[in-house]
């Protein structure tokens, strides 16, 4: 070829050229799979149960730390008899307890005090509560229950104390307490005054505030997209009903009774569909509905519609159906009677199971909805618009296969 452009030297200038970006992509995607492939998928059916991974890294634990694991509670128990009895043998202790009655929280509450210059341990109780699974329950009750005149201050980074304490204030056994929560680090630690919140919110407020937090977004439920917390809270505020609704989730009587249930439930709906400020409804699929219609419906019958911007629609910005809120409502209706019920040692009589989730191979699952996802009218038109789809890539593929073929005889 250099001949027939007339240059004078042959130059090799393939060293020069660059892969294609299929080939560099091949490589990469293969060096991915081969990496991939030496990593443990920690969510795997077949992963025996008993073996510990790191999510993070995909590789099972080391012996030390699966051992360290494994027998945490069996370790812990040995550790806190050790220290029960270093507390009561070591005289050099006896000056830091001083006439302090110092209490230590495992599965019981360990009171240690000294008498005669020497460390006395017991059980507290009154504060004991092993029923109790996680520590933002164990806190609320140990406050509600201290009978003496305290000031106390919560260390915690965690809005769900804030939360359950001042819905369970009321539970106090000495009303002249006053509640503090510490928080933040370093530079910006602060104290969050519980008592003066929980005079300036009123009871009321305040003892629905377990309730509101529940069905707006926790550890347990899925957050309302893009509504936050300052919303919904100016809504819950409007109105006494509203209040009114979230207090009475957690009671005993709206586990039993349906149409109490059903009451409180749509009260719900009512706050949902102001949330999402379509007035005049109070029906969350009628909801839905007008917010669609809202952004789609044609000015004109003969107008063609848009079935581009259809696809592109942004289901996440619909409230919940009802199908999907009954469960949100009924997980939130349990969580509630775990907190208000704080204050108790039986924290709760009721099971998970048919509350918002479901029982399976002896783990819970969310039950996110009851009955079909989508109308069955729906789910046939979306098989027909695949179908027709597919035949049409089918005739796109013959077409090019045929061009092919012709340049292929041309030759």
């Amino acid at each position: 070829m250099y001949k027939e452009l007339d240059m004078q030297t042959e130059q090799d200038v393939t060293a020069e050229l660059t892969n294609h970006n299929i080939k560099n992509n091949s490589k990469r995607l293969q060096t991915f799979i081969d990496t991939f492939a030496q990593f443990i998928n920690p969510f795997d059916a077949k992963v025996p149960q008993n073996l510990l991974i790191n999510i993070s890294s995909g590789k099972a634990a080391s012996e030390p730390v699966e051992q360290f694991l494994l027998n945490i509670e069996r370790n812990g128990e040995i550790e806190r008899k050790k220290f029960i009895a270093e507390c009561e043998q070591d005289d050099e202790i006896v000056p830091f307890i001083g006439n302090k009655n110092i209490v230590v929280n495992f599965k019981n509450c360990h009171s240690f005090s000294v008498i005669n210059n020497a460390v006395v341990s017991s059980i507290d109780e009154n504060l004991s509560c092993p029923e109790h699974e996680e520590a933002d329950t164990k806190i609320i009750h140990h406050i509600c229950n201290f009978v003496d005149q305290a000031n106390f201050v919560i260390q915690c980074s965690d809005t769900d104390i804030a939360v359950i304490m001042l819905g369970n204030m009321h539970h106090l056994k000495n009303d002249d307490s006053h509640v503090w929560i510490l928080t933040g680090t370093g530079n910006k630690v602060r104290y969050i005054d519980i008592t003066e919140i929980y005079k300036h919110l009123g009871p009321t407020l305040s003892r629905c505030l377990p309730g509101f937090y529940a069905i707006t977004g926790c550890d347990y439920n899925p957050a309302f997209f893009r509504k936050g917390k300052q919303r919904p809270f100016n809504v819950l505020k409007k109105k006494v009903e509203y209040q009114i609704a979230f207090m009475k989730l957690g009671d005993v009587d709206l586990f039993s009774d349906l149409e109490l249930e059903q009451n409180v439930f749509n009260t719900i709906q009512k706050i949902i569909c102001e949330l999402y400020n379509v007035a005049g409804i109070i029906d969350v699929d009628a909801a839905r509905l007008q917010l669609f219609i809202n952004t789609y419906m044609v000015c004109d019958v003969n107008e063609e519609f848009n079935r581009k911007n259809v696809k592109n629609f942004d289901a996440s910005n619909l409230p919940p159906c009802k199908s999907e809120l009954s469960q949100q409502f009924r997980r939130a209706n349990y969580i509630t009677s775990l907190w208000k019920n704080a204050h108790m040692k039986k924290i709760s009589i009721f099971s998970p199971d048919n509350n918002g989730w479901t029982l399976k191979d002896n783990k819970y699952h969310f039950n996110w909805f009851d009955g079909d996802q989508l109308p069955s009218f729906v789910i046939e038109s979306l098989q027909e618009e695949s179908e027709n789809e597919s035949n049409m890539d089918d005739n796109e593929d013959s077409q090019c296969q045929h061009w092919v073929e012709l340049i292929k005889l041309r030759r």
